[in-house]
């Protein structure tokens, strides 16, 4: 077989390693995998590393590793660091509840000191630096709180960002989510909108409510605020997210149906924990 039809082919192997079960590839899979990893194109390369994130196994996670801290290309790095992120988050989660992990700890240790490194690798690009720390939040360490806090405090659009992302992820930060939720830059609002549904900031609900009902407002920030509405179950919302789920915007609609209905089940969960606790 020709180089160039054995290159053809790759992409649709590694189409099909997405349909697999997460965690658990079969071999032959897990070769074509690797081979995307090694693959000379970039984009063979970024489209593996797409597949990686739902994939990582202890191996497979050194080589993805070894991406991010390489001299190559940056986006590839940028991908490497990020693939790792939901694999160190599914162990952290397996730890707490005792169940099978795709990592070994072993991994899970060595990730958080590569990542750590290349976080503080003064001399590696921005935005793999960014990606270091957004993955490593997926496992929290003592050292993020304060790698967060510098990232919130740098004037730096981007580096906000990030700390709002990783803020979603780790204590403390709920303050600082509210403030974000105020912030002048779209995209800080954005990812707050986000964040303060996932880090339960229960208290943010009348600002996030504000953002959902501001006509002026950008309207997946009104979306994003109104799905953390939903994860926060919040019951002084139901009135007006009923509003907004009759409104002409079909999207917005959607959003508020949405979460109406997480809120409706937060409320049955709680009537059956309230009858058998």
């Amino acid at each position: 077989m020709r180089d160039d039809e054995d290159d053809d082919r790759r992409p649709r192997a590694l189409e099909q390693i997405a349909a697999d079960e997460r965690w658990e590839l079969p071999a032959e899979s897990r070769a074509v995998l690797v081979d995307g990893l090694q693959n000379g194109d970039r984009e063979v390369r970024l489209e593996a590393l797409g597949v990686l994130a739902d994939s990582l196994d202890d191996g497979l996670a050194a080589m993805a590793l070894e991406l991010a801290r390489g001299e190559g290309d940056e986006e590839v790095r940028v991908a490497a660091a990020l693939a790792l992120g939901p694999g160190l988050g599914a162990a952290a989660a397996a730890s707490e509840d005792e169940i099978a992990a795709p990592i070994s700890q072993a991994t899970v240790a060595a990730l958080g000191v590569g990542l750590r490194q290349l976080y503080f690798d003064s001399t590696a690009p921005k935005a793999v630096r960014r990606a270091a720390l957004e993955a490593a939040t997926q496992a929290p360490e003592a050292w993020q709180e304060g790698a967060v806090r510098a990232a919130w405090a740098s004037g730096d659009a981007e580096w906000r960002t990030t700390a709002v992302d990783c803020m979603a992820r780790l204590d403390g930060f709920c303050a600082e989510l509210m403030e974000a939720l105020r912030d002048r830059a779209p995209q800080i609002r954005l990812s707050a909108a986000r964040a303060t549904g996932d880090a339960g900031c229960r208290e943010a609900a009348p600002r996030l409510l504000a953002l959902a009902r501001a006509a002026d407002e950008e309207a997946l920030v009104r979306m994003a605020a109104m799905e953390s509405l939903g994860l926060l179950g919040d019951r002084e919302s139901i009135a007006p997210l009923r509003e907004l789920a009759a409104g002409a915007d079909p999207e917005l609609a959607f959003a508020a149906r949405s979460a109406l209905a997480r809120i409706a089940g937060a409320k049955v969960a709680e009537d059956v924990d309230d009858d058998y606790g």
